[in-house]
């Protein structure tokens, strides 16, 4: 049975935030992003190279490799603000999105003590079940509040920088010109 490009990688789905990710990748990129874009960005994801994602998808692992640095890897390198940095391994792009908040809580994928005391306890012994429904999108919603807090402090201090780096350059320019036009001033 083959699947259809949205069915494979489907994991993905359970950890990240994937349609946010997709919505930041495609500004990042300038247009929305492809269906094998969204494959292959799932695949690695899911922690597969892109050799695993080729023989999954019945593809050559050399042209994917190229598809992906010329692609996904450029679009990615641009959200997490890291243009000047070599991709040392294909995992360090699931790293860079975790660092950033794209990774879903751990809340979502394990259950939590229920705490509550409600009437399937027995006596003192705690259980362990899924969460009240309000607490996990309390809790889901507080860490991805916190997470975008601090995406946005990297991104703010990331801009400072570079307002920083252009008033140097402005200033070394304006020392230029002086001198330039010291040096076109005939002596009297």
């Amino acid at each position: 049975m083959i699947m259809n490009t949205e069915e494979r990688f489907a994991e993905a789905e359970n950890s990240w935030d994937l349609e946010r990710l997709y919505t930041d990748l495609g500004k990042a990129k300038g247009r929305i992003l492809t269906a094998k874009e969204k494959l292959y960005l799932r695949g690695l994801l899911c922690g597969y190279g892109p050799a695993e994602m080729a023989k999954k998808c019945h593809k050559s692992a050399g042209g994917l490799k190229v598809n992906l640095s010329k692609t996904l890897y450029q679009y990615v390198k641009v959200l997490v603000n890291k243009d000047h940095s070599k991709l040392e391994n294909w995992t360090n792009i699931r790293e860079w999105l975790e660092e950033i908040g794209y990774k879903r809580s751990s809340l979502d994928d394990k259950n939590v003590f229920n705490l509550t005391g409600d009437n399937n306890t027995q006596g003192d012994n705690w259980y362990v079940n899924s969460p009240p429904t309000g607490q996990t999108e309390f809790q889901h919603k507080l860490e991805k509040a916190q997470l975008m807090i601090e995406q946005r402090d990297k991104e703010n201090d990331y801009l400072k920088q570079q307002v920083n780096d252009l008033r140097e350059k402005v200033s070394d320019l304006r020392e230029i010109i002086g001198l330039l036009k010291k040096a076109e001033k005939p002596e009297d």
